[in-house]
């Protein structure tokens, strides 16, 4: 899934999506029955929590970077809500700290 290159409002620093996206090269894709949904809600975790991007800026992230290595691929529709689900704060607890390597 390809976005138009300006699709995005960059509100982040271009230093912080550059090491949000060297983070997602290194992560494990998301495959389909070995815990695929565990690690695309994780990535996008800290991709809104650890790196404080946006949700369209996560969003993009996931679409451009992390869901062309999973198997299947994700729809916009399901990354979309993960990143949502992934803003939510765990009730009682803070918020995540941010991932190694942040």
């Amino acid at each position: 899934m390809r976005l138009p290159a300006n699709s995005v409002e960059q509100v982040s620093s271009p230093s912080v999506t550059k090491r949000a996206s060297a983070y997602l090269a290194k992560r494990e894709p998301s495959v389909s029955r070995q815990g695929g949904h565990s690690r695309l809600f994780a990535a996008a975790r800290d991709l809104v929590w650890g790196f404080c991007l946006t949700h369209d800026e996560a969003y993009h992230l996931l679409a451009e970077e992390f869901n062309p290595r999973c198997r299947p691929e994700w729809s916009e529709k399901e990354l979309r809500h993960k990143v949502e689900d992934a803003q939510q704060p765990e009730e009682g607890a803070a918020a995540p700290a941010a991932p190694k390597g942040a």
